[in-house]
């Protein structure tokens, strides 16, 4: 992995992710393309990277929601329409979208059930977490993609995104600061972790990449395994 000039103050708060995909995101207007002529346009590119394309499906996802919400749409059908609890970028935008109407950050379920009017307690809850969540993922995979070693990502607090030190992850595991580092470099290194088995000596060049101890590469290829399967069983 090529590495960048890295800077911490790009990840530590949310506002400042969106920021860092500015260019990506001046682009992909710039091509003109219609909401139902991304997906194609992605799949298709290799003009984006991996993370760079899942950021874009953000995006197209809040597309669909303002132009539901322009046609005066509840949040109900909003929500029916445009997320999925199996993709969590839905997750995030729909929590985006009613933070950016309301102009402040959601505190609680029910603070979001009086907004929305939605009665499913249990739907709020996964977008209020995993939302959040899928945001700081993001973050700690950028972290990487732009240099950072796993000191600098233990400096990526989940609270920054408005996460508890611990919650139930959207693997339906505990999840906090060390799981989602763990998982963030599976994901970084994914084509690795899944072309080697965890006695390859390659995963010993992603733990000097990282300067990471060896035990901490090998817990995260068994927990990037794990988490596959689960999300697929799911």
């Amino acid at each position: 992995m090529s590495k960048k000039h890295f800077r911490i103050e790009r990840v530590a708060d949310a506002p400042s992710l969106e920021k860092t995909f500015e260019p990506t995101l001046q682009l992909f207007k710039g091509k003109g393309l219609p909401v139902d002529k991304v997906m194609g346009y992605l799949r298709d590119t290799t003009e984006f990277d991996l993370i760079e394309k899942e950021y874009l499906r953000y995006v197209q996802v809040r597309q669909e929601i303002e132009a539901l919400l322009s046609q005066g749409q509840t949040w109900q059908t909003v929500y029916d329409s445009a997320v999925s609890r199996q993709e969590l970028w839905t997750l995030e935008a729909f929590l985006d979208a009613i933070e950016a109407q309301q102009g402040s950050k959601i505190e609680s379920i029910d603070h979001l059930s009086g907004i929305t009017e939605i009665e499913d307690r249990e739907a709020l809850a996964s977008v209020v977490t995993h939302g959040r969540e899928s945001k700081y993922l993001r973050a700690l995979r950028k972290a990487i993609e732009d240099g950072a070693v796993l000191s600098d990502l233990q400096q990526v607090e989940p609270a920054g995104f408005g996460l508890a030190p611990s919650w139930t992850g959207s693997s339906g595991e505990e999840a906090n600061k060390q799981t989602m580092i763990l998982w963030a470099i599976g994901e970084g290194y994914v084509i690795s972790f899944r072309s080697y088995d965890k006695v390859s000596p390659h995963l010993r060049s992603i733990a000097n990449d990282l300067n990471a101890p060896y035990s901490v590469v090998i817990d995260a290829f068994e927990a990037y395994h794990e988490r596959r399967k689960t999300l697929h069983a799911n």
